[in-house]
């Protein structure tokens, strides 16, 4: 590199700019460096770390213009480059931009940005950022931890939520499967066989490659037996997500070796599977459309690895460099207390490493504790605890292999915890962590399900329900409908509860008042916006195309609005509302700490017009549950004294 100085650029921009070791070494790849030199550099030098100081840290384009100006005989110094190749106006120009002790808006920090990724993570950055320093001030330094999850919309993160609440109540079933077999506890069952029981089922029990039959037995008891297997190599595309792997016998995984299935299948080797077959097995057996994609590929070649490459690093790694200058350019930070750098970027490997090390994870078979919200405290916990030198250390903790060398990992990083209690008081401090949640206020969602329906008749009952057939099949449904030619569809989400309260309302002979509960479907909005709709009250058993509308004495009065998320507050009870059941007009409410299901919350037929109703104005950093003391068991709460 000291002789070659296009060489030793080449590899201290691919040190400076490349976000993982795959990136590195992919980089490193392009330039005259032996496989065997440029593993040596990544094994050496921490890759994503800072390397250089000044123009040291820049791209090659500003030092080949600051090597070009000093060919210039009146070029003697540093500043006479910077000046004369226009980088000196560019740097002071940027060094002139404003601190201020508050964010301001991404778009007018840069705005050339139009990546939708970034600005939606900035926006939600900032404002949990500014509302910290409203409060204590600019910090001294900042971690964050930038998760994949930031480029799925809303949709995607739904989806992921209720497979993950599916694999919950799987991993109960597969653990105690794999425990009767190995004669252990279902605690005791290693996350790794639950991975490849669950891979099993969704495979129909065969491995995709061959189809030939997955054993339940030898899967549990015979670690090497079956494997779990990137589809598109990761050494190519760095996919490690759930729509990149597939449970295959060993062997499979061994003949296969770094290709896709199309080059093992096309390549004519003896024993390789025949391509045909094998695509009627993957559209039979495998129904995710983003798996099915990737297993059946055949554009994968070696001059589009890095497009894969760059595709799924190019989010998180442009914005982890986007968060540092966002934040170290614009924030008027602490000075004097000698420290350099101020933002830094963890990745979520690390931060997982050291929750399973510390014994932060609370859940399941030592994995993270996802029951409640406050695993996210505890993570952030951990994130903050991550300084460069531990980092380094997972990092090479980490080179010592997959899962069976776990042990090994535990024993070289026992001794990176803050402090000898940290862990300890993280679990102690959790019990007090009161979560809150960004609740979206917005009413779009799908209007009906697409299954069409005929419409029959009605029940001839007091629920009046409508009678409704589709393939020979007939049933009666409480939310339906009906379009003028008959047919019927079953209406899909509720956008929000409106709560009204009749305080002149008489039950039982006596003035108490009476609060009648009215759910607004996303099919109701377009009536709603054309003055077309009329406000109907939930009753129990009885469909909805059969409710009596809300008396006018409760419209008179502003009502109550949920959407899901939203806290509520009856009497001294606090719980967080998720729906609504119409057939029994019971209000679903989830413990605001634990997450769980609420079953002794005040009835909806207890209420009346003393009782106190309250939607709770959720804060990012919790405040608004600041004046509560809240009792974990039974979901109720007291006042805070001032004293407290």
């Amino acid at each position: 590199m000291l002789s070659d100085r296009v060489l030793g650029d080449d590899v201290c921009e691919a040190l400076t700019y490349a976000s993982t070791e795959e990136s590195l070494l992919n980089r490193l790849g392009e330039t005259d460096l032996s496989e065997a030199e440029a593993r040596l550099v990544a094994e050496s030098v921490p890759f994503a770390g800072r390397l250089f100081k000044g123009y040291g840290s820049r791209s090659r384009k500003a030092l080949d213009l600051l090597l070009e100006a000093f060919e210039e005989d009146e070029v003697l110094t540093l500043t006479d480059a910077e000046d004369a190749s226009g980088l000196l106006e560019l740097r002071l120009a940027g060094s002139g931009r404003a601190r201020t002790k508050l964010l301001p808006p991404y778009v007018a920090y840069d705005p050339t940005c139009n990546n939708p990724v970034v600005l939606r993570a900035m926006s939600r950055m900032r404002r949990i950022v500014n509302a910290i320093i409203r409060i204590h001030g600019v910090p001294d330094e900042i971690h964050i931890e930038l998760g994949r999850e930031l480029k799925q919309s809303k949709r995607e993160k739904g989806l992921i939520a209720r497979r993950n609440r599916e694999n919950r109540a799987n991993n109960e079933r597969w653990a105690g499967l794999a425990a009767g077999i190995l004669g252990i506890e279902p605690a005791e069952v290693p996350g790794k066989v639950l991975r490849k029981l669950a891979l099993r089922e969704e495979q129909g029990e065969k491995d995709v490659y061959t189809g030939e039959a997955i054993d339940l037995h030898r899967l549990v008891t015979d670690d090497r037996y079956c494997e779990i297997d990137h589809v598109l190599p990761y050494s190519r595309t760095c996919d490690d997500s759930r729509a990149n792997k597939v449970l295959v016998l060993e062997a499979s995984n061994r003949n296969k070796r770094e290709r896709t299935p199309w080059e093992w299948m096309s390549s004519g080797e003896a024993g390789a599977p025949d391509w045909d077959e094998y695509r009627a097995r993957v559209s039979a057996l495998v129904r995710n459309p983003r798996k099915r994609a990737n297993l059946l590929n055949t554009t994968l070649a070696p001059g589009q690895d890095s497009d894969f490459i760059a595709r799924n690093l190019n989010d998180t790694r442009y914005m982890a460099r986007a968060v540092k200058g966002y934040l170290e350019d614009c924030l008027e930070f602490p000075t004097g207390d000698g420290r350099v750098r101020r933002v830094t970027t963890v990745q979520g490997g690390a931060t997982a490493t050291l929750r399973w090390v510390w014994g932060l994870n609370l859940g399941d078979h030592n994995s993270k504790d996802r029951s409640d919200d406050r695993h996210h405290a505890v993570d952030a916990a951990v994130i903050a605890a991550c300084d460069d030198a531990t980092i380094r250390k997972v990092a090479d903790a980490r080179k010592v292999g997959p899962e069976t060398f776990k042990h090994l990992r535990k024993s070289r990083l026992a001794d990176t915890q803050p402090w000898e209690t940290f862990a300890t008081d993280v679990l102690e401090l959790r019990e007090h962590v009161v979560p809150t949640r960004m609740v979206s206020h917005g009413v779009t969602g799908r209007a009906f399900e697409d299954t069409l329906y005929h419409l029959e008749g009605y029940t001839d009952d007091k629920g009046a329900y409508p009678l409704v057939r589709a393939k020979d099949k007939t049933s009666k449904k409480g939310n339906v409908r009906v379009n003028d030619d008959g047919s019927a569809r079953l209406v899909d989400g509720i956008a929000f509860l409106r709560l009204w309260l009749d305080e002149t309302a008489r039950p039982k002979g006596k003035v108490k008042g009476k609060w009648y509960a009215e759910p607004v479907y996303y099919a109701d909005i377009p009536d709603m916006l054309a003055g077309a709709y009329v406000p109907r009250a939930c009753t129990i058993r009885v469909a909805r195309v059969a409710w009596n509308p809300v008396p006018d004495t409760a419209l008179s009065s502003d009502p109550v609005i949920l959407f899901p998320g939203d806290v509520l507050r009856v009497g001294n009870h606090i719980a967080r509302y998720v729906s609504m059941g119409i057939t029994n007009c019971n209000l679903e409410l989830k413990n605001i700490l634990s997450n769980e299901r609420i079953t002794d919350f005040p009835s909806f037929d207890s209420w009346g017009k003393n009782t106190e109703v309250e939607v709770i104005e959720q804060d990012c950093l919790g405040h608004s549950f600041g004046k509560y003391v809240l009792n974990l068991d039974d979901s109720t709460f007291e006042l805070r004294g001032e004293d407290k």
